[in-house]
């Protein structure tokens, strides 16, 4: 009888050890998303991360995303390329497949009234369209942008 406790328990503690797992990967948005995400690197033509301190990017790009699921974006290169825009994102298709933000897509439209362009070139991007989703990169959670190949970190 001693015994069977004691599997039991076993049993026991491993169901509810894996069921706070489980329940401690569903995180709201504000936890995965919310905040300023700054570039961090870049996906070379190799296939590898670089940071963005040894890409020979010069300059500023960074989105900062809030609650009520609107984002702002300031982009600047360089004194080539200096613009801000805002506009909305939305996971709700990306959603459906879980419960666990970090897993979703989120996809992001830029207003294309509200592009503020200084500097010496436009921003010429027909459509001010994202799709971000976070990467697990050497155990530290980062955006990636996989239309313009760039990683964020949060800040």
């Amino acid at each position: 009888m001693r015994k069977n406790l004691v599997f039991f328990a076993a049993f026991l503690g491993l169901f509810l050890i894996g069921e706070v797992r489980v329940s401690a990967d569903v995180i709201s948005v504000d936890e995965a998303l919310v905040g300023t995400w700054h570039i961090c690197g870049i996906f070379d033509e190799n296939g590898n991360y670089v940071p963005i301190e040894k890409s020979g990017f010069k300059g500023r790009q960074y989105f900062t995303f809030e609650n009520d699921g609107t984002f702002s974006a300031v982009f600047n290169h360089d004194q080539y390329l200096n613009t801000s825009f805002s506009g909305t994102y939305d996971y709700s298709e990306s959603r459906k497949t879980g419960n666990n933000p970090y897993k979703w897509l989120y996809f992001m439209t830029g207003d294309p009234e509200s592009v503020v362009n200084k500097g010496t070139s436009t921003f010429d991007r027909s459509r001010l369209e994202f799709i971000f989703q976070f990467i697990d990169f050497n155990g530290k959670m980062l955006l990636y942008d996989g239309l313009s190949r760039l990683y964020y970190e949060k800040r």
